[in-house]
């Protein structure tokens, strides 16, 4: 896998899934499309809009349509796109001077089959806590949390806004949802 990887060329696209659970104990998938010179972000969220019962007895509501949430990014500026109520929302981020990433090189373990650093961010008033690998130089991972040396494993929003986690990494061909959220 590792050699697989190493010799990406910018025409190959790979999609990484991965589980994403919200702060309201939601899990869903998502996938990450990325040739390394951009990506896209998706979380498939198919929960209908309006009121939702959680487990701790609270109520929360859900704003959803039926194009969910969903990322872009290249090498200097991230757009994100959600909906409001009855709007669409797409913002963007020069976010390439904000990537500041403190990496533990002292701060290993091992998930699944991958061997991961620990790396911290403070970006946009969160704070982030990602696990990443270097047998997989891909530099993009899901949301704004990109320019690391290596695939995102499993990262955490500090307060527990989010968790995601990898399931799965695959070269694909099929590049039409990867072009129709770019």
């Amino acid at each position: 896998l590792i050699t697989f990887l190493t010799k990406m060329t910018a025409q190959e696209m790979y999609k990484i899934d991965y589980a994403y659970t919200d702060i309201k104990g939601a899990k869903l998938e998502s996938s990450l499309f990325t040739n390394n010179k951009e990506a896209t972000y998706k979380i498939y969220d198919s929960r209908k809009r309006g009121m939702v019962d959680l487990p701790n007895g609270e109520i929360s509501f859900i704003e959803n349509d039926e194009l969910s949430k969903f990322y872009y990014a290249n090498d200097t500026i991230a757009y994100a796109r959600f909906s409001n109520y009855d709007e669409e929302i797409v913002y963007s981020d020069l976010y390439k001077n904000k990537m500041n990433w403190k990496i533990n090189v002292e701060n290993k373990r091992k998930i699944g089959r991958y061997n991961c650093t620990e790396a911290k961010i403070k970006l946009n008033q969160r704070s982030f806590t990602v696990w990443f690998t270097l047998d997989v130089p891909i530099k993009f991972g899901p949301f704004k949390l990109h320019d690391l040396p290596g695939m995102i494993v499993e990262a955490t929003e500090d307060t527990g806004f989010f968790k995601i986690s990898l399931t799965g990494i695959s070269k694909t061909k099929d590049i039409k949802e990867f072009n129709s959220y770019k």
